[in-house]
């Protein structure tokens, strides 16, 4: 029998998981635009890579991380201001060419040609129940208000700490109960950015986050693939991230050539101190039989050594251990059309020096896990396919990757760039726009 799925609140600008009895789960999202460094060289991608490894090591173990990366055709707004601008075109050379531009990007967009990265964390606490001293109801609505503003500004100092850390090249925006609402109907809706409607009205404040944003049952087919959305959806997850990882191997999974899918990795700090008790532990034992064998085992040293180097290098405060939890899921209307994009996704995933990743196809694992990749809900009990990774491993999995996109609000020319994004560029003679 399946738990049923989570449901919370959209409060003020925080995504609340689960009853305020109950421990509940507030998340706050921030919107992140990082630069293309594809292109930036090696020394940007080396400087991006120690920054997120030293914002890893600064997470308090209270406080998980769930990075969210997805692509879309979302150039709606920069076309039409393109085409707005061509109209107060006076040359008529110049007009018929940007006509001319403006038909071919909206026949690209029209055909789902084009794409656009995003990149969004979400940074998740649990909430304290009210104390039973509390009983009368308006105290406990006080109680409560106070802890949410103390989120808040909670929030607003970690905002400012991961900005700190990634430096002035990346953009980090909080999201506010709008954004939070949008993003979780999109996520639930994946297809709902082409449906060119206004989504805000939507939304009830009085109602439940799943019910603002569920729009059909998720059930599942004989594949366990789940069926929501008029879509067909697989998920896949990492089981080991390879031999080894390096900076940049997460654009084997985000620069493809199509768009239906999302990554989600989620992180929780673990306690160093218990994890060396653990590895202390396990050493003294594996010495007490070293220590009787009567033929030597190498492989048992060999496991020593490791289990030593491992203790000095979190004793040293050299590394730090997250349970790591990645996930791509992937959609399509048509069966076939999705086996292909996994098989894609599964090659990707592969190239990353020989990750091994596992397709979910039980009903319970599929539902699990895909609850536990909700916008937030990064506390979600479900661990069974998550690993063991240091920080630095880690901070090469987070889908920092991004497309170019120049000057698109105010762009007097658009090109395509080499990943099929839409770039606006403005002319500069002289020093004069």
């Amino acid at each position: 029998m399946n738990r049923p799925p989570p449901n919370g609140h959209f409060v003020r600008g925080l995504l609340v998981w689960g009853t305020f009895r109950k421990r509940a789960t507030v998340a706050k999202g921030f919107v992140i635009r990082p630069p293309d460094l594809r292109g930036a060289g090696e020394g940007a991608a080396a400087r991006t890579h120690e920054a997120l490894v030293k914002y890893l090591q600064t997470i308090p173990l209270h406080v998980r991380l769930q990075w969210q990366w997805r692509c879309n055709s979302d150039y709606h707004k920069a076309v039409e201001a393109y085409e707005q601008a061509t109209q107060e075109c006076r040359n008529p050379k110049e007009r018929e060419v940007r006509e001319a531009t403006g038909r071919y990007f909206r026949g690209l967009l029209k055909e789902r040609k084009l794409r656009r990265e995003h990149l969004v964390v979400f940074i998740s606490q649990t909430m304290e129940a009210a104390p039973p001293l509390l009983s009368s109801r308006d105290g406990i609505k006080a109680y409560y208000r106070s802890i949410l503003s103390q989120f808040e500004s909670n929030y607003e100092q970690l905002g400012n700490e991961l900005a700190a850390v990634l430096g002035n090249d990346v953009v980090i925006e909080p999201m506010s109960r709008r954004d939070n609402q949008l993003y979780t109907f999109l996520f639930l809706n994946p297809t709902a950015d082409e449906w060119h409607a206004d989504l805000g009205g939507l939304f009830d404040e009085r109602r439940s986050i799943l019910g603002n944003c569920l729009t059909s049952d998720i059930g599942t087919d004989r594949l366990g693939r789940m069926y929501f959305d008029g879509h067909y959806h697989a998920v896949l997850i990492l089981r080991q991230p390879g031999s080894h990882t390096f900076e940049g191997m997460i654009h084997n999974l985000t620069k493809t050539d199509f768009l239906n899918y999302q990554i989600t990795v989620n992180l929780e700090p673990l306690d160093t101190y218990k994890i060396i008790q653990e590895e202390e532990t396990e050493q003294q034992n594996l010495q007490k039989q070293a220590g009787v064998d009567t033929v030597v085992s190498q492989t048992r040293l060999d496991t020593i050594r490791r289990k030593q180097a491992t203790i000095t290098k979190l004793g040293e405060g050299q590394t730090r251990l997250f349970r790591t939890t990645f996930v791509v899921r992937a959609w399509n209307a048509d069966e076939t059309k999705l086996a292909a994009d996994v098989s894609a996704l599964k090659a990707g995933i592969l190239s990353m020096r020989n990750a091994r990743c596992y397709d979910a196809h039980l009903e319970a694992t599929a539902l699990e896990v895909f609850y536990s990749t909700l916008p937030g809900n990064s506390f979600h009990p479900y661990t069974n396919r998550a690993f063991r990774l240091e920080d630095e491993h880690v901070a090469n999995l987070i889908p920092f990757s991004a497309s170019f996109t120049g000057d698109l609000e105010h762009a007097q020319a658009l090109f395509l760039s080499s990943d099929r994004a839409l770039a606006g560029f403005r002319f500069h003679v002289n020093g004069l726009v």
